[in-house]
């Protein structure tokens, strides 16, 4: 009896450390952005210093101090697009595989 709830114990740690833990960011473009019934997958971002009317994009998105970030995001198969105002973000990134977008 004792050597079976060991052997759960251990085998309960040894799967939930082997887990990716999920990465949270503080600042992340919606991904899929729900439209009506569907699901539209994020298509391209743009980064801003200011709000995007301003039309202040940015090229390099490494080191943001300084900057007043707003991310933007554009979606495939629609006209709709998320700004997120990431305040006090120093730094943004994509990946490919899933499509996301976020600053910290």
């Amino acid at each position: 009896m004792l050597w079976t709830k060991c052997s759960i114990a251990l085998l309960t740690f040894c799967v939930c450390w082997t887990c990716p833990a999920a990465t949270h960011h503080r600042y992340e473009c919606p991904s899929p952005l729900l439209d009506g019934k569907f699901k539209r997958s994020l298509w391209r971002v743009n980064v801003y210093d200011g709000p995007p009317e301003n039309m202040a994009s940015l090229i390099g998105w490494e080191s943001l101090n300084h900057v007043d970030v707003y991310l933007v995001c554009t979606y495939k198969g629609t006209d709709k697009t998320a700004a997120v105002h990431a305040v006090g973000a120093s730094s943004c990134d994509t990946t490919d595989k899933p499509p996301t977008a976020f600053c910290d």
